[in-house]
């Protein structure tokens, strides 16, 4: 089900979420597709032309805090799901979990001010987004071999390498490329890999999609 212009919607195509440690379905999920994003950019539109929401900054704060206090409600339980369906341990998952009221907050918080993000649309100023990507380690002949393996071993699995700063490119300089390549193999198979929800402090598996597509890519350039 999805809220879209102030109702739950369902589709016609329904899908599984299946959890990746044990294979077993979670819950049953409603599959959006073109239709539901017509619906969604429409709602949108009709909030930003027919009422004052994009004028109003009390109410988009209002709206967020109210966002935030209902994440904030559920966050073990959010957590323990996330932990479930996406493979992270429970740390990690606790982790997002709060940084979602936070940030929601602090978007609060600017939505009341004349230096938030709408202020600088409106005048056109310049402002970064963070969007995540394959963030790229760069290692150099003469690096610490041992401390970049560790710190690029780190970077992959953090948050069973689901993350949007997850260090998952390392462009290595030639001459120290192929013992990096080995060491790098050796720490990565002891790194211990078991359902999420029963580890403190390590790395558990993707998921199953995630799986296919790391295994079904082409190999690394020499």
């Amino acid at each position: 089900m999805r809220w879209i212009g102030g109702q739950w919607l369902d589709s016609g195509e329904r899908r599984e979420s299946i959890n990746p440690a044990t294979g077993e379905v979670i819950v049953p999920y409603a599959k959006g597709g073109r239709k539901e994003a017509e619906l969604a950019v429409n709602a949108a539109l009709r909030a930003f032309r027919e009422t004052d929401w994009k004028d109003n900054r009390s109410l988009r704060a209002r709206a967020l805090n109210a966002m935030a206090a209902r994440f904030e409600a559920r966050a073990e339980h959010l957590a323990q799901l996330l932990a479930t369906e996406v493979g992270k341990i429970l740390p990690d998952a606790r982790f997002e979990t709060a940084t979602v009221p936070f940030n929601l907050r602090f978007n609060a918080a600017l939505a009341l001010t004349e230096y938030g993000r709408a202020a600088g649309a409106a005048r056109l100023k310049r402002f970064g987004l963070e969007l995540g990507g394959k963030t790229p380690v760069v290692i150099f002949d003469d690096a610490d071999l041992d401390a970049a393996v560790a710190k690029v071993t780190a970077g992959l699995t953090v948050f069973a390498g689901q993350f949007c700063i997850t260090g998952s490119r390392a462009i290595v300089q030639r001459g120290i490329a192929n013992r990096f390549r080995t060491a790098l193999a050796e720490r990565l198979k002891k790194v211990r890999v078991g359902p999420a929800m029963t580890f403190l402090n390590a790395n558990t598996s993707p998921s199953s999609r995630g799986r296919s597509s790391v295994e079904g890519a082409p190999p690394a350039h020499q």
